[in-house]
């Protein structure tokens, strides 16, 4: 899912994830909110307050799977 990321503000993004698109395998976040495409490797995060994603990337042909997480840390100062 990659390193966990810092944003400024509710009105930036964030690219989360770091893995290749391969067609053997299937992606999946959640939470979706703040998520450009929840079935994306890298969707684009924007979410309102700081939020944990977890990323499962299943094989398609055998079903097992993997699970990784990385928080997006919403940060309002200025």
């Amino acid at each position: 899912a990659g390193d966990d990321q810092i944003i400024d503000c509710i009105t930036t993004f964030v690219s989360i994830g770091d893995a290749t698109a391969d067609p053997a395998y299937g992606y999946s976040w959640m939470p979706t909110n703040g998520l450009s495409d929840p079935t994306s490797p890298n969707p684009r995060a924007e979410p309102m307050t700081t939020q944990t994603y977890v990323l499962t990337v299943t094989n398609d042909a055998t079903g097992c799977f993997s699970t990784d997480e990385v928080t997006v840390t919403v940060n309002n100062e200025l």
